[in-house]
């Protein structure tokens, strides 16, 4: 994958009400691109509080998964993860990412880990080309 940008910034409503932070409050913001054999496969627009592994998140983000790095590089134990999903259009700057036409459809996840404290370690955005990804789920009762 390749990493797009890595900034601090203010965060947007829906990121601060997840990480329990106030409106604005500074966060980490890293986007990438997540590749499959050389395609574009996922555009991912990843927020968190900026001492939680800053370094090693903003780093490898766009080459591991970062659930993967919260609990093997930054020791945290995850508890759940919050999920949602939908389709959404990609629009005109997706699109030139993913190289799809900005009408085409894209899988919206959100996605936000939280550890046995009940902590949320982050909030991310990520947009998958639909020919690129399969998400399975399987639910237990």
């Amino acid at each position: 994958g390749h990493t797009l940008s890595t900034r601090t910034g203010p965060a947007p409503v829906r990121a601060a009400r997840a990480l329990k932070l106030a409106p604005g409050a500074p966060v980490s913001v890293v986007r990438t691109l997540r590749m499959i054999d050389g395609v574009p496969a996922a555009f991912v627009h990843t927020f968190y509080e900026p001492t939680l592994g800053r370094d090693i998140l903003a780093q490898r983000l766009a080459q591991e998964d970062a659930m993967t790095l919260l609990e093997e590089d930054l020791d945290f134990r995850l508890d759940r993860t919050q999920i949602s999903a939908t389709a959404v259009k990609a629009g005109r700057i997706r699109g030139l990412l993913l190289g799809v036409p900005a009408d085409a459809p894209l899988l919206y996840m959100r996605f936000v880990p939280y550890d046995l404290t009940g902590l949320a370690l982050l909030y991310s955005d990520v947009y998958f080309r639909p020919d690129q990804f399969t998400y399975r789920v399987m639910v237990r009762r």
